[in-house]
């Protein structure tokens, strides 16, 4: 018991342990399934994006390869990082007119008198859109949509590409949230590094003209990163002329995410803390229970112990049972199915020449049989050797009014009593509900049965019966508890009297000691797994 307690407490911290990893289990699942539920809504609102772009990027008029090959070709020249707006646009007259470009557009100056050059870059945009010439197109919009930064890029050879338009994520945010007005374009005319080779769907969308819809996703480890990049081709006829890129990035709305799991985990941890207590609680309790439950059981070990100990002395035990007496020998053998059991022998000399033989069998099992067991073995011993009685129907008789006295747990005992007349070898039996003797006369075993009167403590004043047998020397007899003869087979079949005759038979050839070691043999060989459920106590006596 102090075992399962110890037990208990390991499984009950396994249990709370294993809750721990469920929970942990549970906020990667949430975070798993919030990430995969954003980059099907991201992926969608791309998708919805993309193909506005790709309708604006097949709609460009004609003047707008003019305008990405000037800005590219001659955007040393103009200086803007340099100049006033104003001096960009008469560079860019001048350009134009050297190289034989004609500009479609000239900005009136006062809209630019007087204003920063952010503003005159703002200017410029709604100028052109409410003209309906947007070159740069109203890509701003769509990195609001999707988180992005929205650029047009043209690929150069020294691992570098030149900007003609760029959106800036963060002021895009803060439109959509309504704190400004303002949608500018940023990085017009910057060069970064973009080595078109390192970019699969880039390299495919510039050579081919073919849209790269799919994500190409790039993590870096050490800005703890992760981007999505999508290609769409900015054409004249077939010719590629530059490239949109879309990058979608998801730091941002991974903490967002991570933000939301793990509040949703602290509720989850709480409650798997409260759970996990609850069982730790319970766990205390029921080991505090078995603790209690083991002492109990010690102490009931204990006396089970002494009351097994007191049983074995009161049984005689040590043989040969009585060395100087020559004319017979005694064998018994009791074995409990509990630590004690009901059934009792017992032999004794009520005179010299009169020897007395006890096998009984108590109704009940363990700890009270055990104590009437003995009050029975005792009364019978006490009236045959006070009274020096030697008919055992009247041993029987007084025995058994005893008995009935104050037998409130209404138990009674099967009792074969007989007395064996050793001078002459007359033996006189008397039978209280117990089985037959097995007599060997004539070198066979024969079942003698008797007059049979009522178990001992069931009811006063009952008359028992004398049986008479006359035995000669070199006669055996043998008497069972029905744990010998009621013992199954794994098909509920009883061992029975048959097969005890013929394993008696089989054996009677042997010492007592044989006999009685052949058929505790047959019966545990005969029980197989199924194993015996009841006392087994054996008795035999042999002439000389």
């Amino acid at each position: 018991m102090k075992y399962k307690g110890q037990h208990l407490v390991r499984l009950g911290t396994i249990i709370f342990v294993l809750f721990i990893i469920a929970g942990i289990m549970n906020a990667c699942a949430i975070f798993y399934g919030s990430m995969h539920g954003l980059r099907i809504r991201q992926k969608e609102a791309v998708d919805y994006s993309l193909e506005e772009i790709i309708y604006f990027a097949e709609a460009f008029d004609e003047s707008y390869p003019w305008f990405l090959n000037f800005w590219h070709e001659h955007y040393a020249e103009m200086q803007v990082d340099k100049v006033s707006w104003d001096d960009i646009l008469h560079k860019g007259f001048d350009i134009a007119e050297r190289y034989g470009y004609v500009l479609p557009y000239e900005l009136p100056p006062e809209l630019l008198d007087g204003i920063s050059y952010d503003e005159q870059i703002i200017t410029a945009q709604y100028y052109y859109i409410a003209e309906s010439k947007n070159y740069n197109m109203d890509l701003m919009r769509f990195g609001m949509e999707v988180g992005a930064v929205v650029r047009m890029i043209i690929p150069e050879e020294n691992g570098q590409a030149f900007v003609v338009f760029e959106t800036d994520p963060e002021y895009a945010k803060k439109a959509k949230e309504g704190e400004t007005e303002y949608e500018p374009a940023y990085g017009l005319g910057k060069r970064i590094s973009f080595d078109i080779n390192d970019s699969p769907n880039a390299k495919k969308a510039y050579d081919t003209g073919q849209e790269q819809l799919e994500p190409e996703d790039i993590f870096s480890l050490a800005d703890r990163k992760m981007v999505s990049n999508y290609y769409v081709p900015v054409k004249n006829g077939d010719e590629v002329l530059a490239l949109i890129q879309v990058s979608v990035e998801w730091s941002e709305n991974l903490k967002a995410i991570w933000r939301n799991v793990w509040q949703i985990e602290f509720i989850n941890l709480i409650v798997l803390g409260i759970v996990g207590a609850i069982i730790l609680h319970l766990v205390k309790m029921l080991t505090e229970r078995l603790t209690a439950l083991s002492r109990e059981q010690e102490r009931e070990n204990t006396e089970l112990s002494i009351a097994q100990s007191i049983q074995q002395q009161n049984l005689p035990n040590v043989f040969p049972a009585f060395p100087d007496r020559k004319e017979f020998e005694i064998l018994a053998v009791m074995e409990a199915f509990y630590e004690v059991g009901g059934d009792f022998y017992d032999y004794f000399m009520i005179d010299d020449d009169h020897l007395a033989l006890v096998i009984a069998d108590v109704s009940d099992k363990g700890v009270p049989a055990a104590l009437f067991m003995m009050m029975a073995k005792t009364r019978i011993n006490s009236i045959a050797m006070s009274e020096k009685i030697y008919d055992p129907a009247s041993i029987l008789e007084k025995a058994n009014n005893v008995l009935c006295e104050n037998n409130d747990a209404s138990m009674f005992v099967t009792t074969w009593l007989g007395i064996l007349t050793v001078s002459t070898g007359e033996l006189v039996t008397a039978n209280g509900g117990h089985l037959d003797p097995f007599i060997c006369s004539e070198g066979q075993f024969l079942l003698c049965e008797e007059n049979h009167g009522l178990v001992l403590g069931a009811m006063e004043d009952m008359e028992y019966e004398s049986n008479r047998w006359k035995l000669r020397s070199g006669d055996t007899v043998f008497v069972c508890t029905d744990g010998v003869i009621e013992a199954m087979d794994d098909n509920d079949i009883e061992f029975g009297y048959d097969r005890l005759l013929n394993a008696l038979n089989k054996h009677k050839e042997k010492s007592l000691s044989g006999i009685l070691t052949a058929v505790k043999k047959e019966v545990e060989e005969y029980t197989g797994g199924k194993g015996r459920s009841d006392d087994i106590t054996m008795l035999a006596i042999r002439l000389a």
